[in-house]
């Protein structure tokens, strides 16, 4: 029988690992630092929400106070779930093991595409115009054209099949 509670669980599992894959990459300190709480003595910052985010494709800064309050309830929850589950060792057995290291691998293939269009395979403007000027046919979709004849009578309708059939050219029958 499915629980909502599993479904919680295994969304805040997958949420804890993506949050163990970023907190170990560098973090400078910025003025997204800003404390907005504190679970059993760790802090949670504006920047904590900010990671967030990209599950929610939004961005912090554009949220109304509610949605902010939200967000941050939600990454308290986050955080205690997370706790729960350490203390369980649920972070230890064999699946969890897994995920993590798919959901690292999953980030790190992302970030390597981020880093490349923002370096070396950035596009301008006018490539991208140029690209399409060259590639129109790719851009457009497969035009089908559909014709059909209506009469009146049946006997009409074999005369005209039997026409086509013996090689009538069917659009002027339908003409």
């Amino acid at each position: 029988m499915f629980r909502p509670l599993n479904l919680v669980l295994l969304t805040t599992l997958i949420a804890v690992a993506g949050a163990t894959a970023i907190a170990q990459m560098p973090k400078p300190i910025t003025a997204d630092d800003h404390v907005v709480a504190t679970i059993d003595g760790k802090t949670v910052t504006e920047r904590d929400i900010r990671l967030m985010l990209p599950q929610y494709s939004t961005d912090f800064r554009t949220l109304p106070p509610q949605k902010r309050a939200q967000l941050m309830r939600d990454l308290i929850s986050q955080r205690l779930l997370a706790r729960e589950g350490q203390k369980k060792k649920v972070d230890q057995t064999p699946r969890f093991k897994a995920q993590r290291r798919a959901f690292i691998l999953t980030a790190l293939a992302r970030a390597t595409v981020e880093s490349y269009l923002e370096g070396e395979g950035k596009v301008t403007e006018k490539e991208v115009r140029d690209f399409y000027k060259n590639n129109k046919k790719k851009f457009i979709d497969e035009k089908i054209s559909a014709r059909h004849i209506l009469l009146k009578s049946k006997k009409e309708a074999k005369a005209v099949l039997k026409e086509i059939k013996a090689g009538g050219d069917f659009a002027k029958l339908a003409a």
